[in-house]
């Protein structure tokens, strides 16, 4: 159904560029991934 929402998949940081600081494995400790939507910015009544 539509209802004029727009959305976007997002993934947050690589756990490749954390290995030197804490123990991340990439899989038990996988990276954030996230969807998110709402309705479009729209000009009118601007």
């Amino acid at each position: 159904m539509d209802r004029g929402l727009v959305g976007s998949v997002f993934a947050g940081f690589l756990s490749s560029a954390l290995k030197a600081l804490v123990p991340v494995d990439g899989y038990r400790s996988a990276q954030l991934f996230a969807f998110s939507c709402g309705y479009p910015l729209t000009t009118e009544g601007v």
